[in-house]
C-alpha cells in the first residue's frame, strides 16, 4: 500500500512538472488572445479563391493564411500557416454615375495552426496586390509604409518588391488603381472597407494583407 501511494505521489510530481514546463512552452491560445495581441499586426495572403465586387455576395466567408510566425516577445503565438476567417459584411458593384465599388469585410475568428479556435476581431491595415514586379514600379528607400498608396509610373502602380515586403507595421495600399482603404470603417463590429470610384474590386488569390489585433 505504501509503495502503490509513493509511486501515485511521484507520477502525480512528474505530471505537475511536465504540465508546468508545457504550459512555460506554450503560448496562450485561449480566448484572451485577443487582448494579449491587441494593438499588433500580423501579415497574411488571401486563400479564398477571388473576390470580386461584381460576383461577391453579403454573408460570403473569407479566409486567409499567415505567411510570416507571429510572435509576443519571444514566444509564437502564431505560427506561419495560421489561418483568420471573416465574412464579407457588405458588398456594392460598381456601377458606372450610379455606384462606387465597395467591399467591407469582418475578420473575427483565428485558428492556430496547432491550438484552440479563437474569437476576436481584426481590421485591414495594408493590402498588396499579387502582382510581378515591372520596370516602372515606384520603390522607396523607406519600404512599403511609407509609399504614397496612389503612386504610379508607365501605368504601373508601386507594389512591395524584393527586400520591400509587408511587414507587421505597414500600412496603405500596393498594386491597386485607384482603391480606398478604411481600416476601421464601421465599430460594431469592427469593419473595413476597401472602396472604389473608378470600377469593381478584385482581391485575387494571394493578395497580401496586415491585419491589427483590435482586442473586440
Amino acid at each position: 500500500m505504501i509503495r502503490r501511494t509513493t509511486a501515485a505521489i511521484i507520477l502525480a510530481i512528474g505530471a505537475a512538472i511536465c504540465s508546468g514546463a508545457q504550459s512555460a512552452q506554450t503560448p496562450d491560445n485561449s480566448a484572451d488572445l485577443g487582448a494579449q495581441l491587441k494593438g499588433k499586426g500580423l501579415v497574411a495572403k488571401l486563400i479564398t479563391k477571388n473576390v470580386n465586387t461584381k460576383k461577391a455576395k453579403a454573408g460570403d466567408p473569407i479566409q486567409v493564411e499567415l505567411t510570416q510566425e507571429m510572435k509576443l516577445g519571444d514566444q509564437v503565438v502564431l505560427a506561419k500557416g495560421s489561418v483568420v476567417k471573416g465574412t464579407i459584411a457588405e458588398v456594392t458593384a460598381f456601377s458606372k454615375g450610379k455606384s462606387s465599388g465597395e467591399l467591407d469585410l469582418v475578420f473575427d475568428t483565428v485558428v492556430p495552426k496547432s491550438g484552440q479556435q479563437t474569437s476576436t476581431h481584426l481590421i485591414v491595415y495594408a493590402l498588396a496586390a499579387e502582382v510581378p514586379a515591372q520596370p516602372g514600379d515606384i520603390y522607396q528607400s523607406g519600404g512599403t509604409k511609407q509609399m504614397a498608396t496612389s503612386a504610379s509610373v508607365a501605368g504601373h502602380v508601386g507594389a512591395p518588391g524584393s527586400g520591400n515586403e509587408l511587414t507587421p507595421q505597414t500600412q496603405g495600399i500596393f498594386g491597386f488603381d485607384s482603391v480606398e482603404l478604411h481600416p476601421l470603417a464601421r465599430t460594431s463590429p469592427p469593419t473595413s472597407s476597401i472602396t472604389s470610384a473608378t470600377g469593381n474590386i478584385n482581391l485575387e488569390s494571394g493578395t497580401k494583407l496586415v491585419l491589427v489585433f483590435v482586442g473586440q
